[in-house]
Parts: structure tokens; C-alpha cells; sequence
């Protein structure tokens, strides 16, 4: 909808932040601009797009770009396309009726290696996996602890105050939980959360 990437670009344009190098029309167009501009770095794409769905363009972004950050925006249910948007990559997922205000902060996380997600989404996704062990096995329970917290986008301090730690010892499993899951950042680490089904990261 060119009224929507108007106002999208209107709202970004307004925080000296962000820059708009591109604009995309399709999903296709959207690929291949995220192959040929490595300036890139984060991606606000539409789920509602003419042609394919946005869920399709968000996988070949991320078998093409595979550390591109993508801000999901749709007018869906969150507790039906969020989870599976976190599954395929995303970094975030957020509802068109939220305000600019919410979208800058979204992409502000985003772009700070953060995870966004629906409240209602990440109960779900807690529902569906209420026992990770099997899957994650190699991690501990404090390292699960530990990444659970992370993914509801508190900070080293705060994490280190709701598990009663000091914040060196939190900043140790976070440095176990790269080295174990093969994350490079803390983005990686929020995706493999997902992946696992142990996150709980909100927006609020």
C-alpha cells in the first residue's frame, strides 16, 4: 500500500537515527534490494503484500541475508502469524494500530540486538513448549534462566536482579550461551530461543 510506506517513511524520516535507503512495492522487489544494497540493515516489511506473502519474502530474505533484522508489521492476529513470523527470523513482530512512537521503539531494540513480540504471542509460544529440556538439552537450567529473562528485553542489571546474581556473572552465560549455540550476537541468541521455544520476549 503506498499510503502505508508513506507513512512509514514519514515517521522514520522524523528520527535522524534511521535513514530510508529503499523502498520495495513487492516481495521480489524487497529481495533483491536486500541482495544488492549491504548497507542494508534492518527491513519494516508488510505480511500483507501483493503476489506472495510476506512470510515467503521473510524466509528468502533470510536464506539470502540471513543476519538482516526484520520488523514484521501486519494487521493479523499476532497470536496466529507472530510465532511463526520469530520461527522464520524475524526480529520483531508488530500490529499496524500501534502508534509511530511504537514503531521507533521497536526498531531501536531491534537495531540494539533486542527481539520484539506481542505479549499474547510469547504466551503462546511459553504454552506451546512448557518443557524445553528435551530440545535443549546442552543448556542449563540457569543458562535457560538466563536467556528466558534476556528475551523479555531486560538488561544484564535486571536480569542479575531477578535471578539474585552478580552482573559479571550474568555477562559469563551470556558468553556460555554464545559459545554453546554458536551465536554471534545477541540477536542470534534471541532466534535460537525462538527456535527452541524457551523465549518469552515481549512488547509491552
Amino acid at each position: 500500500n503506498p499510503y502505508a510506506r508513506a507513512g512509514v517513511r514519514s515517521v522514520l524520516q522524523q528520527e535522524s537515527t534511521f535513514e530510508v535507503i529503499a523502498e520495495a512495492w513487492t516481495g521480489a522487489e524487497a529481495v533483491v534490494l536486500a541482495t544488492t544494497l549491504p548497507e542494508l540493515e534492518v527491513v519494516v516489511l508488510d505480511i500483507d503484500l501483493p503476489a506472495r506473502s510476506g512470510m515467503e519474502v521473510l524466509r528468502s530474505l533470510m536464506d539470502q541475508r540471513p543476519a538482516l533484522r526484520v520488523l514484521v508489521l501486519s494487521m493479523q492476529e499476532a497470536t496466529h502469524y507472530a510465532v511463526p513470523a520469530m520461527h522464520s527470523g524475524a526480529s520483531g513482530y508488530m500490529m499496524k494500530t500501534r502508534g509511530p512512537m511504537h514503531l521507533l521503539a521497536a526498531l531501536r531494540r531491534i537495531i540494539g540486538g533486542e527481539v520484539v513480540i506481542p505479549r499474547e504471542a510469547a504466551r503462546q509460544l511459553l504454552r506451546q513448549h512448557e518443557n524445553p529440556a528435551g530440545q535443549s538439552a546442552s543448556l542449563s537450567s540457569r543458562e535457560i534462566a538466563v536467556q528466558r529473562q534476556m528475551a523479555t528485553g531486560l538488561r544484564t542489571a535486571e536480569i542479575a536482579e531477578q535471578l539474585c546474581v552478580s552482573m559479571s556473572t550474568i555477562r559469563t552465560y551470556r558468553r556460555r550461551l554464545k559459545q554453546k549455540t554458536g551465536a554471534s550476537s545477541t540477536a542470534e541468541l534471541y532466534r535460537y530461543a525462538f527456535q527452541q521455544g524457551i523465549s518469552s520476549s515481549a512488547e509491552g
